[in-house]
Formats: structure tokens, sequence, C-alpha cells
């Protein structure tokens, strides 16, 4: 323990001497040293079977050796030979020295293992067309702590979120978010540890143009409501939530027809500075269940007038005594986006 301490001393007080005399860029360079190694680094896999030798390629034998972290690596003296055994993924430093009393100080990288492993090598993603979903099932089976990830397609979007315990064994998945294109594309996601080890996912895009399952229209025909329900994706955003307020107040069409043979769905108000609309305009022959084409969307989003969308599509899933529910939608192929929303009135 005294010769460790001794050994130490004398690299700082060297290494002091040392800096005061040379440039930073030859921080790991003994002057007049006759030590020297075979190699400017050394990864060491971690297991006492992969024991690595530090190759001397010169020096004055009776070698003393030891590591300035011992969680990562230590050394031993084996036979009047240096040896190194990694026990945890990191870097650190293996100071030598030698009857000479010179000494030279290895780079020492410890690793785990010489691939990365993932639990999946494919990825398809089915969403809305110009819609992003998001991905976490990607997760690091094997690795080297030190995750980062990379996209080859600026549609496809990837982060690494990672935990560590405290024996500072690192967890970690990839979240993958894809956006849909008009067409269906492929993509690389590329994950890499800090051992520059590396693993790829092909990740597949393909654009879905069915906004409303069987499942969901099923659960909007169920929804229950004292005046009326209204849920709106895409134009200038999400309902104001000032709408919750007043959305029992001013005029709720549940579906009468109007002077220009249509009917009209959902609810405007307007008073003072507050101000809101989501109507749906369709055609007056359609009928419970028929896709009808040439339907308008009136909205007013915020504070601001009354705007008509024309071109949308409209269907009524339920009109009954208690309710009338319409869905609609706008698909821009071109633009590679779908506005869409649903309606439910009480009568």
């Amino acid at each position: 323990m005294k010769l460790k301490y001794y050994i130490i001393s004398l690299v700082l007080a060297t290494s002091c001497g040392y800096l005061a005399s040379c440039s930073d860029d030859d921080d790991d360079k003994i002057v007049n040293s006759e030590l020297t190694f075979g190699v400017d680094a050394l990864r060491v896999k971690i297991g006492e079977e992969n024991k690595t030798l530090i190759p001397v390629a010169a020096g004055e034998g009776q070698y003393n050796a030891f590591s300035l972290d011992e969680n990562v690596a230590k050394a031993t003296i084996e036979n009047g030979e240096v040896f190194v055994e990694g026990f945890h993924n990191g870097s650190t430093h293996i100071v030598v020295s030698d009857a000479g009393g010179h000494y030279k100080r290895l780079p020492i990288q410890v690793y785990t293992t010489d691939e990365l492993v993932l639990n999946m090598q494919t990825l398809d993603f089915n969403c809305l067309l110009g819609k992003t979903e998001s991905n976490n099932q990607i997760e690091v089976v094997l690795g080297n702590g030190g995750y980062s990830v990379e996209s080859g397609d600026e549609r496809i979007r990837a982060e690494i979120s990672s935990t560590v315990d405290n024996e500072g064994n690192e967890t970690a998945k990839v979240i993958v978010r894809a956006t849909a294109s008009k067409e269906e594309y492929t993509g690389i996601v590329t994950v890499r540890d800090q051992s520059n080890c590396t693993a790829e996912v092909t990740v597949t895009v393909k654009a879905s143009f069915d906004v409303f399952t069987p499942e969901r229209i099923a659960i909007i025909k169920e929804i229950t409501t004292d005046y009326c329900n209204i849920e709106v994706a895409g134009l200038t955003g999400p309902r104001p939530g000032y709408w919750d307020y007043y959305i029992n107040s001013g005029t709720h069409y549940t579906g009468e027809a109007t002077e220009n043979s249509t009917c009209k769905v959902g609810w405007e108000y307007g008073s003072g500075w507050y101000y809101g609309q989501a109507v749906i305009e369709y055609p007056e022959t359609a009928t419970v269940g028929e896709t009808v084409n040439g339907c308008t969307f009136h909205y007013v989003y915020a504070f601001e007038a009354s705007q008509s969308y024309p071109g949308y599509q409209a269907q009524i899933v339920r009109d009954d005594a208690e309710a009338i529910a319409v869905l609609f939608a706008k698909v821009d192929i071109e633009n590679e986006n779908i506005d869409y929303g649903y309606i439910v009135m009480k009568k």
C-alpha cells in the first residue's frame, strides 16, 4: 500500500514539473522515460477469463501497476508481466512503473460485449396520413452502455430512454416516432454504444386513410351527453378549453334541414369576447350508415371569425329519439394531411 501511494506521489510530482515545460497536447508523454508500451490504449472485456496483457515494449523489469479506478479495472503482476482485468463498463488508466523508477499510464476501455443486441430488427407503423405515432418497444438486450441513436430519414425520429441502477448498470429503450407519408417508405434507425458497437432497426411506415375504425365508431355511438360532445383533430388545433363552459349554451343543431337542402349538426356560440362553432353540414338526403361527399365543416377555433371548410365526407352513425352522431373527415393526399372529428348532439 505504501508503495502504491509512493508511486502516486511520484506521478503527481513528475506531472507538475512536466506540465510546466510542455504543451497540453503531450500530457501523456513522459520526458526521458525508458518505459514504453506496444499500444497507445487497450480495450478489455469484462471477466477474469478475458484478462489482457499490457505489452511492455521497453522497460527495466520488476514492474508494479495499479488502476486509477478499480471499480472499472484492476492491474495484476503475473510472472513479471502486467495484466488488466475488467469489472465494469467505463474508462480508466493503468499506471505502470519499473525498477528504474520510470512510469507510464495507459488508457483502458472496459466493455461487456463485442456486439450490440436489440430485441427486434424490424418495426412497422400504420398511422393516419400526415400523423405521427410513437413506439417504445425496442429494447437493448446486450450492450456496453452509453447509448445513442440516429435515423437515416427525417420523417423517422428516434431517441434513447435509459435508466442506471445503483450498480451503474444501464437499461435502455429506443423511442421511435414516425410520420406517415402518402407513399409507404422504409428507414434505418442505428443504435450505437460507447464501444462503437452498432445495431440497426428497419422501420417501415405505411399511411392509413381509415380515420374511424369499427371499434371507435361503436364507442362514439354509445356516447351519452347532456347536450353535445365534440372532438376535432387538425385545422388550427383541438378545441379551446373555454368551450366546455359555454357548450351547453348557444345554438344546438340536431339534424334540422336548412333552406339549402342540407342538414346541420353541431353547436355555435357567440357573446362578447367568446366565440365557438363546430357544425357539420351535409346533404339532407343522407341516411344512417351512408358516407356522403360535398359536406362543409363550419368552425371557430378561438376569438376569430367563423370559417367554412368544404370538401368533407360525413357519415351519420346514429340518429334516434335521444341523439344524433355524425363523423366527418377530409383527406388531402397531396399535402399529406387528414382533418377529422365527430359530433354527438342530444335531441
